[in-house]
């Protein structure tokens, strides 16, 4: 049985214990979760199954959001892929994504997001 691509989420998150955390909760609520260490990996990832949405971090070592952003959309990668941008540096805005969440992540914050986006109730 092929997973609902509507309900696939890549994590794009260096820290191991984020990247659980944020793991947990989305798949606790239902979704399938991908995860990736850096932009790098998530390119890599993005070549192999296609998220409904990802949720970024900027701030990564090998290749940071901002990089992985510019290489996805040029490779056309992005197409019908939502991004929520991840950061403790909590930018305003970041040209593609379709919403900014500062951390410290509050969950019940982030999951209204998602369902907004994925029009999910």
């Amino acid at each position: 049985m092929t997973p609902d691509t509507s309900k696939i989420i890549l994590v794009v998150e260096d820290q191991d214990d984020a990247r659980a955390a944020l793991s947990g909760l989305l798949e606790a609520k239902g979704y399938t979760v991908a995860c990736a260490e850096n932009g790098l990996a998530a390119l890599n990832e993005l070549k192999t199954r296609k998220p409904r949405l990802i949720l970024l971090d900027l701030a990564m070592p090998v290749m940071d959001g901002y990089t992985f952003m510019d290489h996805a959309r040029q490779c056309h990668l992005l197409e019908d892929v939502i991004v929520i941008v991840t950061s403790a540096h909590q930018p305003t805005s970041m040209p593609g994504a379709a919403a900014v969440v500062g951390k410290p992540i509050r969950p019940e914050r982030l999951m209204l997001l998602i369902r907004q986006f994925l029009d999910v109730n």
